[in-house]
């Protein structure tokens, strides 16, 4: 998945990222606390209710129906008695499926016609053949809570989000705000003539974003200082270039002036023409000293 560009739509998302995974782990834990609970309870009350039978008077184990059916009536809860693998004995709202009593003790949950049943089952050992009492309890109720709870927690869930969202938004409008500001001040900055100009210090905003204007500003210094020593240079090689021309041109007049001599008199007399060319010579020379000079300085090697 690709990210936004946007900064703040980015710290937005992790904020909805971090509260939505917060959110689903307690929300989960919370429905699963209130599943434990439901089952906890439901497991007291049919503890309860096998001992407020078993404690009931009567001439048999197997012969207390009517105290049994007026105790579980109307609760979703039933309870069998059976003396080997024959239910002798049903009371309370019995289910149209019929059941096997299992064979061992303790609680387990059991499906009866598609809907979730806890059941307990003991063993009378006072009473003659061991009958075994088997007590249950529809889950339905407690599936219905937790259905609720868990459709609170989603809406609750979304709500959240959507107000973090909200927030976080705000929020981080607020926090990148100095780097706007700051983006504005370094779009200004059109030349080398725009360097000595600071960028704004927000003595408000985020450490983060005055050590980032304060490393841009030195860094603008740094530009600033760097420009103004190439402008220097290239005065200085403005005036050397004008120099080195003028330097130039004087030999180079010199030589013209003596060749014109030379040409309009060509019955110049040997002394004096020997001179004028070894004026030409000197002349000459310079120039290619002139020349080695300004090689040296083009490779670096002058001092």
């Amino acid at each position: 998945m690709r990210l936004p560009g946007s900064l703040r739509a980015r710290i937005a998302l992790a904020a909805v990222a971090a509260v939505g995974v917060c959110g689903l782990l307690a929300g989960v834990l919370l429905v699963a606390a209130v599943e434990r609970d439901g089952r906890n309870q439901v497991d007291a009350d049919l503890r309860e209710r096998a001992d407020s039978i078993l404690r009931r008077p009567g001439d048999a184990y197997g012969r207390r129906h009517g105290q049994a059916d007026t105790l579980l009536r109307g609760s979703d809860t039933f309870a069998q008695v059976a003396y080997g693998d024959e239910v002798t004995d049903q009371a309370g709202d019995v289910p149209d499926q019929p059941l096997a009593v299992p064979e061992t003790e303790g609680f387990e949950t059991i499906d009866i016609a598609g809907t979730p049943w806890r059941s307990l089952t003991l063993i009378a050992d006072d009473f003659g053949g061991s009958p075994r009492l088997q007590i249950a309890s529809s889950l339905a109720p407690v599936e219905e809570r937790v259905s609720s709870i868990r459709r609170l927690v989603l809406l609750l869930g979304l709500s959240a989000l959507a107000l973090t969202a909200l927030a976080a938004w705000g929020l981080t409008t607020l926090a990148v705000r100095p780097l706007a500001r700051l983006r504005s001040g370094a779009a200004r900055i059109r030349g080398a003539e725009d360097l000595s100009t600071p960028l704004p210090d927000d003595s408000g905003a985020p450490d983060e974003v005055r050590q980032l204007s304060g490393a841009l500003n030195e860094m603008l210094a740094r530009l600033d200082a760097s420009s103004a020593q190439t402008e220097r240079a290239l005065e200085a090689t403005r005036r050397f270039a004008a120099d080195a021309g003028h330097e130039l041109r004087t030999p180079l007049t010199a030589l013209r002036a003596q060749l014109d001599t030379l040409a309009r008199n060509p019955d110049l007399p040997r002394e004096q023409r020997d001179a004028l060319v070894a004026d030409m010579t000197a002349e000459q020379d310079r120039m290619v000293h002139l020349l080695e000079g300004l090689q040296a300085l083009a490779r670096g090697e002058a001092a």
